[in-house]
C-alpha cells in the first residue's frame, strides 16, 4: 500500500481538506482504494487540534466530515514512512527536507507532483472567512481530482 502524507502548517486547514478530499475519492476509484493511504500533518502544529470551524463548515457543504480531525506535526517517522509528500508550499516543501534531506525525489508541492514546475503555493485560509475558505475547498478540490485522476493513469508509478 502506497503511503501519501499532505502537509501544511498548522493541519488544521489546507492539509486536513486535502487529505479529505483525496480519501473521498480514493473511496470511489476500484484501482485506488485499498492500494492508497493518505494522511496529512503540520510543520508547526500542535497536537490533536480540531480543523477550524471554516475547514469543518465549508467540508461539510462538500458532504465530508472533517469533525474527527486532531493535528499531529510532522515527524522524521512521518517522512520516512511516506512513498509520497505533497506540501501546501515551497516553504513546506524545503521545511521537509530540511528536516530529512533524503527525501528529496519524494517530496512535492501539490502543484509542482501535477504540473511539472508549477510554483504557485496554495493560499493558506487561516484566520479568515468562510468565503476564504470556501476559495480554498474549490482550489483543492480541484487540485486532488486532478492528483486522483494522475494515480489511476500512472498506478503502478505512485
Amino acid at each position: 500500500m502506497k503511503q501519501i502524507l499532505f502537509v501544511c502548517t498548522g493541519n488544521t486547514c489546507r492539509s486536513p481538506m486535502a487529505e479529505a478530499l483525496a480519501k473521498y475519492y480514493i473511496e470511489q476509484s476500484p484501482s485506488l482504494k485499498g492500494n492508497v493511504h493518505v494522511t496529512s500533518a503540520g510543520i508547526f502544529a500542535s497536537e490533536n487540534d480540531r480543523a477550524t470551524y471554516q475547514a469543518i463548515k465549508v467540508m461539510k457543504g462538500k458532504g465530508i466530515d472533517l469533525m474527527a480531525h486532531k493535528s499531529r506535526r510532522l515527524s522524521l517517522e512521518l517522512v520516512e514512512e511516506s512513498d509520497l509528500i505533497l506540501a501546501m508550499t515551497r516553504n513546506h516543501k524545503e521545511s521537509v527536507l530540511l528536516m530529512e534531506p533524503r527525501a528529496e525525489g519524494k517530496v512535492y508541492t501539490l502543484r509542482e507532483y501535477l504540473m511539472a514546475g508549477q510554483r504557485e503555493d496554495v493560499k493558506d485560509p487561516f484566520g479568515q472567512n468562510e468565503d476564504v475558505y470556501r476559495l480554498t475547498l474549490e482550489e483543492l478540490d480541484e487540485l486532488i481530482w486532478q492528483l486522483v485522476q494522475k494515480w489511476e493513469e500512472e498506478m503502478g508509478d505512485l
